[in-house]
């Protein structure tokens, strides 16, 4: 009987470290993973994911990220183009950051005010997750 107990307080101490774990408020680990990768230079995170009804985005160096958003689901967009391309839109104020994969191109995230591109960032393309095409449409 100790056995049993002292198996199922073991037990339930596990469960209740990983949780504790499992959703830190600056990153996306431990959540549904929606993209992950890395800049090409400069080796910064970018990673989107689902968080309880929202969209998360956190962008920068892991555990000290530089922009971290939390969006309801029903303001972000999903889109599939015509030729194989996948993105998702990450609304913020005026800005807008579009993080994705070109089919023929790798990974990217761009940066948009307004209508207005500002920039593009190149991310490696050697070592990231796509599961963009999960979302759409959902």
């Amino acid at each position: 009987m100790k056995k049993i107990l002292g198996g199922a307080m073991l037990l339930a101490a596990g469960m209740f470290s990983i949780s504790v774990y499992a959703n830190p408020d600056n990153s996306c680990d431990g959540e549904q993973t929606i993209f992950d990768a890395y800049t090409a230079k400069g080796g910064k995170h970018v990673g989107v994911c689902y968080v309880y009804g929202n969209i998360r985005y956190v962008y920068g160096k892991d555990d000290n990220p530089e922009i971290l958003i939390n969006v309801p689901r029903e303001k972000v967009d999903f889109s599939l183009s015509g030729n194989g391309d996948q993105s998702v839109t990450i609304p913020n104020g005026e800005y807008r950051y579009e993080i994705g994969e070109y089919l023929r191109g790798g990974p990217f995230i761009q940066v948009w005010k307004g209508s207005k591109f500002i920039t593009e960032i190149k991310l490696n393309g050697a070592n990231f997750e796509n599961n963009i095409e999960q979302y759409i449409n959902n």
